[in-house]
């Protein structure tokens, strides 16, 4: 499982986020099953609500930010959160997600 699962409700959708947070360098593939199983947690909770949900997947690593997602977009890597798929977004340790940009 992610290190958090958590669900924002916004008016008009709510917001999925699975994040993970690796103190130095992430581990491919593990952080990966890790956020799917958050993905999929969130999904089966609160999939099904009335509201539209926009899933979001965060990495937040303390070293090689820029190298990892270079990775993670040149591999194509998607996670499901039911039939949608999701990108990772790798993030430093320690910064903020704004949901109402989401």
């Amino acid at each position: 499982m992610c290190d958090f699962a958590v669900i924002a409700v916004l008016p008009e959708r709510n917001i999925a986020a699975a994040v993970e947070l690796k103190l130095g360098i992430a581990p491919w593939p593990r952080f990966g099953d890790q956020l799917q199983e958050g993905l999929r947690v969130l999904h089966d909770e609160f999939g099904q609500a009335g509201a539209p949900s926009a899933p979001k997947a965060y990495l937040a690593v303390g070293k090689e930010r820029h190298e990892m997602q270079e990775f993670l977009d040149a591999e194509g890597v998607r996670l499901d959160y039911g039939p949608r798929q999701v990108l990772i977004e790798v993030i430093d340790c320690g910064s903020c997600i704004n949901v109402s940009e989401a």
